[in-house]
């Protein structure tokens, strides 16, 4: 297959993310899972490295554990950058973002998700550790039997290996490719959304001759050379980031917005007038994922004041973040990230002025009035707009 022929096919991949975000390919996930289900049965002798849990990565705040064969991680508390309470305190900002979120999200005109908290398994929960320990594979960096608070929330599933494999092909260098390809860590990855980084001022992005697909940053350049649907991306972001400034009144630092694959979910068989009309044993693969934005990542957060004198510290907290958002000289994106941004905090600000009793209505009728999503807006902008000036 020619070179031309391979990055036509890799683009029509990433292009159809856009025609629908369900997928109805095997998953590195399901792979995974299916694997995890035959070991159960086996001895330890003939499956020596069978484990029920596994390392997806390491931080300075703590590793994420995935729990196989189900839709679950553990984020183990490391205390090499964090207090005995941070993990305790991250699982009370992501609750509370999670809140904002299903609350508001009827005003979102483009699907994100944030994944659900489903348990905090304190170190003192002895009974929990002495039964699951053994389980955890050598390499975890905490010592398990003094064991850590752990946190324990919904699985993002990686993209479809179909997907990892077109960023390879159009962005990795030819000489890298397959080594890429076969990295074990590859088939993990979750694409970071860089809304605002360009890795090439050129017409075409180049191919890189250092490459990871761990937890792959997915430029701006990048996704329009891939046909991908980055102004839904950008509608996405926006509007969750609204919800995280004005429904949960935190200032969204350090959070992280990825494209990943949601839990398994079946839409049934189809319509018996169809079902009639086709031959016997077709394979209806009704078994489905979707890929779709997430947010993530709340260990920084912090709540802030809603008060005209909070918003250089929003702006900040905003131009500390990783590039997810778009800037000011991209002028495509960021009109559009800055009108639904401004869109739904305005209906978010709306609907508490409304819904809240005093004295808790006079703060939502100065945040009308001083119109601080704006304040907030402008403030960034003049930001970015003084470093190219």
């Amino acid at each position: 297959m020619s070179t031309m022929h391979r990055e036509t096919k890799s683009i029509a991949i990433l292009h159809s993310i856009s025609q629908c975000h369900v997928i109805s390919v095997p998953s590195f996930a399901d792979q995974e899972a299916a694997h995890e289900d035959t070991q159960e049965d086996q001895t330890s002798a003939e499956y020596p490295t069978s484990r029920y849990f596994r390392i997806l990565g390491t931080g300075s705040f703590g590793v994420i554990i995935a729990h196989t064969g189900t839709d679950s991680v553990l984020k183990l508390a490391t205390g090499l950058s964090s207090g005995p309470q941070a993990l305790w305190n991250e699982m009370i900002c992501y609750a509370t973002i999670y809140e904002a979120w299903a609350k508001y999200k009827h005003l979102l005109r483009e699907d994100i998700r944030i994944p659900q908290v489903e348990d905090y398994i304190p170190f003192t929960r002895q009974y929990w550790w002495s039964e699951n320990a053994r389980y955890f594979p050598n390499e975890v960096p905490v010592d398990l039997t003094n064991p850590p608070n752990a946190l324990r929330t919904q699985r993002i599933f990686p993209v479809p290996n179909a997907i990892h494999q077109a960023i390879i092909t159009l962005f990795c260098d030819s000489t890298l490719q397959q080594t890429i390809r076969s990295s074990p860590k590859t088939k993990d990855s979750l694409l970071r959304i860089y809304l605002g980084k360009d890795k090439t001022t050129t017409s075409r992005p180049r191919r890189l001759k250092t490459f990871s697909m761990v937890n792959y940053p997915l430029s701006l350049d990048e996704m329009r050379k891939g046909q991908m649907p980055y102004e839904n991306y950008t509608v996405s972001i926006a509007g969750m980031l609204a919800v995280i400034h004005w429904g949960a009144e935190m200032d969204a630092r350090d959070v992280e917005f990825v494209l990943g694959s949601t839990p398994k979910y079946s839409n049934g068989i189809p319509p018996m007038g169809e079902v009639r009309k086709l031959a016997p044993n077709t394979d209806f693969n009704s078994i489905r994922r979707e890929v779709t934005p997430w947010c993530l990542d709340f260990n920084q957060v912090k709540r802030f004041e809603i008060s005209v004198d909070s918003i250089d510290a929003l702006k900040w907290a905003h131009i500390a973040n990783d590039p997810y958002y778009p800037r000011p000289n991209e002028p495509e994106v960021w009109e559009i990230f800055t009108k639904e941004y401004l869109r739904v905090s305005t209906a978010i600000i709306t609907a508490k002025l409304a819904e809240s009793n005093k004295p808790e209505a006079s703060k939502w009728q100065h945040a009308s009035d001083a119109r601080l999503p704006q304040a907030f807006i402008r403030a960034v902008k003049d930001h970015f707009d003084s470093k190219s000036g």
